[in-house]
């Protein structure tokens, strides 16, 4: 059977945590769920979010499917299902996302594909009452809220890049998947509701700090690149 990892990085409200825990045990299917909580509420320790997350790829070994959950965000029923079946279909995709749904506002789509990567990420947004972002689509990027990651990618391509600890390493691993030839998707029908902001709501200084150095690092590696543009200038294409 299938062995889909769950990989969620823990910061914060214990209540949203167990919701989110929740949305995930209600997912069934020709599939098994393994749970890594890793916890970033202990003092002085938060990893941040990349480290977080490659410490959990750390437990999984050989991979089956990674699942990347934000503990703010709560799974529908047929979120896994949803995303299996393009991760599995004739997409030959290798990493596919959820469509997010405010928490606060069930009739707002948070992110249902995306814009520009660069300078900051620009989400396609809209209305499930009006039938809008209905349809899967290639994405250049995706949010990883609620993301689901091939195994086969991460043993051709490794773990997220530590050198942006809190932003933009997810855009960056999509960046890479597509250079080594995977696409990535967004997947209408795999859902989550999403506390939108949980995590950088009234940031401190230091998070702050730490945000810009992850901006300016996917700058000096995506944007100005020079020397990979000498060699491949193909990645231009990618952007």
């Amino acid at each position: 059977m299938l062995k889909v990892h769950v990989i969620i990085p823990h910061y914060g409200n214990d209540i949203l945590l167990e919701q989110c825990l929740d949305g995930v045990r209600k997912n069934k299917g020709e599939f098994e769920i393994v749970e890594h909580v890793i916890n970033n509420n202990h003092p002085n320790e938060n990893l941040f979010f990349t480290k977080a997350i490659n410490n959990g790829l750390d437990f999984v070994g050989r991979y089956d499917v990674a699942w990347l959950l934000n503990n703010d965000c709560i799974p529908y029923e047929n979120c896994v299902s949803a995303a299996l079946r393009c991760l599995n279909g004739e997409y030959k995709a290798a990493i596919v996302g959820s469509k997010n749904i405010s928490m606060s506002n069930h009739d707002f789509i948070y992110w249902g594909g995306s814009h520009d990567c660069f300078p900051a990420g620009v989400h396609k947004t809209g209305s499930v009452s009006a039938g809008h972002l209905a349809k899967r689509t290639e994405e250049k990027w995706v949010t990883f809220s609620s993301v689901f990651i091939s195994g086969e990618l991460i043993n051709k391509i490794g773990k997220l890049d530590e050198n942006m600890r809190h932003i933009f390493s997810d855009s960056d691993y999509c960046y890479r998947a597509r250079w080594a030839g995977y696409k990535c998707f967004y997947e209408p029908e795999s859902i989550v509701l999403h506390a939108i902001g949980t995590s950088n709501n009234g940031a401190s200084e230091s998070l702050k700090n730490i945000m810009r150095n992850d901006l300016m690092f996917f700058r000096r590696k995506w944007v100005e690149g020079a020397y990979l543009a000498l060699a491949h200038p193909e990645i231009y294409k990618l952007i």
